[in-house]
C-alpha cells in the first residue's frame, strides 16, 4: 500500500472544546493551535461542522467531536465511512 493511500484512510478529527479564556475553541486533533474561537458554543459547533464537512470533501473522512464544559464528550458528527457505526 502506498503512503498516499494510507494518508487518505485516516480520519481528520476536529474538537469543539471550552477555552480556558472563556468561550469555545475549535482544534484539529494533534494540533495545539486553535482553528477558530467563538463566544458561543452553538456558533462553534456550526463552524466546526463546516470544517469537518470541508475535510470530508477533501480527504474522504472526517469527524467533529463536541465536548461539554467539563470536558466530557457530548456528541459527535461523522462524515464519510464510519467503520464502527453506532447501534440502533
Amino acid at each position: 500500500m502506498s503512503a498516499r493511500r494510507a494518508v487518505n484512510r485516516r480520519r481528520r478529527v476536529f474538537n469543539v472544546e471550552p477555552s480556558p479564556r472563556g468561550g469555545w475553541v475549535i482544534r484539529e486533533r494533534g494540533c495545539t493551535r486553535a482553528l477558530a474561537r467563538c463566544a458561543y458554543k452553538r456558533l462553534a459547533v456550526i463552524r466546526g461542522r463546516a470544517y469537518a464537512h470541508g475535510a470530508h470533501l477533501a480527504c474522504g473522512r472526517a469527524q467533529l467531536v463536541v465536548h461539554r464544559r467539563d470536558g466530557r464528550i457530548q456528541f459527535e458528527y461523522t462524515y464519510g465511512d464510519d467503520r464502527f457505526p453506532p447501534r440502533g
